[in-house]
């Protein structure tokens, strides 16, 4: 829109609608119905938190960094939500492999993350896993990212997916909707290239027992694997991502 400007009579009272005349356009008014209503303000508060995730530079969101804030949801909702975080050692005493070998070229270590959303009145009729890709920065690794159009440089936004889950688990817990269990799951690291990293034709085994060979070093596969790997029981399972070729 060029131009968007409020009638002065508005009061944002709940169930009030605002009045926004559009200069230049086809349209006269829109009303926007919701305004002063709970439920919109959350969402909109929510998306602001996957914008500012996913705008941060990956030099200031490293995973250490975006566990912090699966933290933080859970502490400002502590009655409906509970926060696991585990380290490079519980990883590895779980046999995270898949996981494993996309952080092992990163000082940055990798957290796994857990957000699960429990409402209180405990009648659980659904149970729902969702797995946002996580990986802070991916340069591609020993297939390094190359070439026009590329985009190296948009590489922090590989973790656009767990943004968006993060978001959502901020919405449900203010909203607090009942008889559905909800877990959010993210494998945090970046894809780094160093001595320690994966090289193509590597081959990892992920926490499933499932080998997994490595042709391409460039997608967050692997982590995706993993995550599924851990939400074998879960009715049903959604997949955000933001990904980049």
């Amino acid at each position: 829109l060029s131009e968007a400007t409020a009638e002065e009579d508005f009061t944002g009272k709940t169930g009030q609608s605002v009045v926004l005349r559009l200069a230049g356009q086809g349209f006269k008014r829109v009303g926007l119905i919701g305004l002063g209503q709970s439920a919109p303000s959350t969402v909109a508060a929510s998306r602001g938190l996957g914008e500012e995730l996913v705008n941060s530079p990956a030099n200031v969101l490293t995973p250490a960094v975006l566990a912090e804030e699966a933290s933080k949801i859970a502490s400002t909702s502590s009655d409906v939500f509970t926060a696991t975080v585990l380290d490079v050692e519980k990883c590895k005493e779980l046999k995270m492999g898949s996981y494993l070998g996309v952080a092992a070229a990163s000082t940055n270590p990798p957290h796994f993350i857990h957000l699960c959303y429990k409402p209180t009145d405990g009648n659980i009729k659904r149970k729902l896993a969702i797995v946002g890709k996580g990986l802070t920065f991916d340069s591609g690794g020993y297939n390094i990212k190359t070439g026009p159009g590329c985009n190296i440089e948009l590489m922090k936004f590989d973790m656009g997916g767990s943004a968006a889950i993060f978001g959502a688990a901020k919405d449900l817990g203010q909203i607090k909707p009942p008889r559905v269990e909800v877990h959010f799951i993210v494998a945090a690291c970046e894809n780094m290239i160093s001595g320690t990293g994966m090289r193509p034709g590597d081959i990892v085994t992920a926490s499933n027992g499932k080998t997994i060979e490595l042709m391409n070093a460039i997608n967050g596969s692997f982590n995706t694997a993993q995550e599924t790997a851990e939400n074998p029981n879960e009715r049903s399972l959604a997949h955000a991502a933001l990904v980049r070729w």
